[in-house]
């Protein structure tokens, strides 16, 4: 067969199957070009509104395979035609134009009404989850419509799968991505980041879904081969999807960052503009933002990397799990086309003989993908390793810690995490100054009741205990346990109380006997008043009452109610119930 076209002429075998890359001379859009003509078996149209950009990359194509009729064509993604997809007559098309938060579905439409199989490499939350709408069209056209096919959720439902396939519950996720300063930036990569920096990102965090500013809950992450970078939340298909498919506990995250330390930091204060209502939008700014990003190029790598995290549970106990990729000399950008290549491949191969419309998760093995990687440029390192550690409460009892009631006990038995649901009544303060108190540690100021949901991970050597009611976030850190005084150390911001834990018949009973304030230790005199015990209530539920005052103050605050505490170890299926009742 001999195709004629407005960048050339090349020759093609009538066996090879012709695919349709629209966007191929984007960022992605070109590196799955030369991976589809590195197989040396598919035909390649280049579809965009732009001849000049395809004319190098078409020669590059021919060079690695003589025998690929590559050409480009012009097409409008959001307007397609469907003369003009009968006229190219593709056997599958290829989205990687983007950017899909702006997108509707008039390509895969018109994909199923000419019964083409699609795949795209779509990043948008909405639009990823939208694409379930058009399943029944894609099953009655016997075409498969498939989205996602990328770094999220394609590779990191595929890491994830491999990591916990013999887990009985998972408790966290966390998804990482962070691109070199000198990768390529395209335009519509740019528009998606900045279309959700500052405005609000529901995410599954602390057990419950919630909102989060977006290019918030920065942190620094380790990214094995590139250092220790900084990365905040972002809004991608996976916040949904990885609760969907794995029924986390406590938390499910996907984080990205930039290479440079300021410049990350830097859009954090932009995004702090439009949460404030002072911008509407960083998108329009997206131009002259790429422009900066590449002045400071000659400070920043080429090195990229990603990095796949998750705690729970297999049959041996406590485990946490870790993936991580590593890509040097400009090759991370190629990462996110391989599982779109993986596709393709699949269904040329007929492994994949899904018909249906569906994100890109659960269809590939982790192996489809790695083994289209140029090893010599990208590295994978994976460790998994058991958590074997004594709770704090354990440390600090000993043998009295046995002789608790059974529900008392097991509620600080604190491995990894432990989530609990139930109610409570708060008692806010009831002076001026009180209330000035309560604001500055971030205790409760208003008297309410309501659910209440409470989160209990250990980290490190700390066990971190969040407390949510009526809207509001209680959190404290408790560590140093000390078996010959039966105590424990409790800190709110910079005052720390060490309570000495008292076992009786009914409960336990927590009583201050040592109380800092930074490096100050206070005498007696302006300690904190703490009443504070545990103990069994009603249908056997954990049942606490806790009152908190100083003097002067008086009254600061007081919480009482009841947790449902499950009989047994939760599993993977009580992470869905949690998930589902939030």
């Amino acid at each position: 067969m001999i195709f004629h076209s407005m960048t050339g002429i090349a020759s093609g075998s009538a066996s090879r199957k012709r695919i349709m890359v629209v966007g191929g001379t984007g960022v992605f859009g070109v590196r799955l070009c030369e991976g589809l003509a590195g197989q040396g078996r598919f035909d390649i149209v280049i579809a965009g509104r732009s001849e000049h950009k395809a004319l190098d990359l078409i020669a590059r194509l021919l060079r690695m395979d003589p025998d690929c009729a590559a050409r480009f064509e012009t097409f409008d993604r959001t307007q397609p035609s469907p003369a003009r997809l009968s006229q190219i007559a593709p056997n599958i098309i290829v989205d990687a134009a983007g950017p899909f938060q702006e997108s509707g579905y008039a390509l895969p439409e018109a994909a199923i009404a000419q019964q083409i199989h699609y795949v795209d490499l779509a990043d948008g939350r909405e639009f990823v989850a939208g694409i379930a709408a058009l399943d029944r069209k894609a099953k009655k056209a016997g075409v498969a419509v498939i989205s996602g096919a990328s770094s999220v959720p394609a590779l990191s439902h595929a890491v994830l799968d491999d990591l916990t396939r013999r887990w009985t519950r998972v408790d966290k996720i966390a998804v990482a991505i962070s691109p070199g300063q000198r990768s390529p930036r395209g335009l519509s990569v740019m528009r998606a980041i900045l279309s959700y920096v500052g405005k609000p990102v529901r995410v599954f965090i602390n057990g419950a879904w919630t909102e989060a500013p977006g290019w918030g809950l920065q942190r620094v992450m380790k990214f094995p081969g590139t250092g220790r970078r900084y990365v905040s939340l972002c809004e991608t298909p996976d916040l949904d999807l990885l609760v969907e498919r794995y029924h986390p506990r406590a938390e499910a995250l996907f984080l990205a960052g930039l290479e440079l330390a300021f410049l990350h930091k830097w859009l954090g204060r932009l995004g702090g503009l439009v949460r404030r209502g002072w911008i509407e939008s960083l998108v329009p700014y997206a131009k002259p933002m790429r422009f900066i990003a590449g002045l400071v190029e000659r400070f920043g790598t080429d090195q990229g990397g990603m990095v796949v995290e998750a705690t729970g549970e297999n049959r041996d106990g406590p485990v946490r799990a870790r993936w991580a990729l590593a890509a040097a000399g400009g090759h991370g950008p190629t990462v996110p086309s391989l599982p779109a290549l993986a596709v393709v491949l699949a269904l040329d191969e007929g492994r994949l003989s899904y018909a249906g419309a569906s994100a890109c998760a659960g269809f590939l093995r982790l192996r489809d993908i790695t083994h289209l990687m140029d090893r010599k440029w990208i590295s994978i390192t994976r460790d998994e390793e058991s958590i074997s550690v004594a709770p704090l409460f354990a440390i600090a009892l000993g043998d009295p810690l046995s002789g608790l009631p059974d529900v008392t006990r097991r509620i600080h038995l604190v491995e990894t995490i432990n989530v609990y649901n139930g109610h409570a009544e708060i008692n806010g303060p009831r002076n001026p100054l009180a209330r000035l108190v309560c604001r500055l540690f971030g205790f409760p100021v208003k008297s309410t009741t309501g659910p209440l949901r409470v989160v209990m991970e250990r980290v490190g050597d700390e066990e971190r205990w969040s407390r949510m009611f009526a809207g509001h976030q209680m959190s404290s850190v408790l560590s140093r346990p000390d078996p010959d005084t039966s105590s424990i150390v409790e800190r709110f911001g910079p005052s720390r109380v060490r309570m000495a834990l008292r076992v009786c018949d009914a409960g336990l009973d927590m009583i201050p006997i040592e109380v800092r304030f930074g490096f100050l230790k206070l005498p007696r005199f302006l300690w904190p008043r703490i009443s504070a015990r545990e103990d069994v209530g009603r249908f056997g539920r954990h049942r606490f009452n806790v009152t908190v005052g100083l003097p002067v103050a008086g009254h600061l605050f007081g919480y009482c109610g009841e947790l449902a505490v499950s009989s047994k170890p939760p599993d993977r299926m009580a992470g869905k119930e949690a998930a589902e009742d939030a």
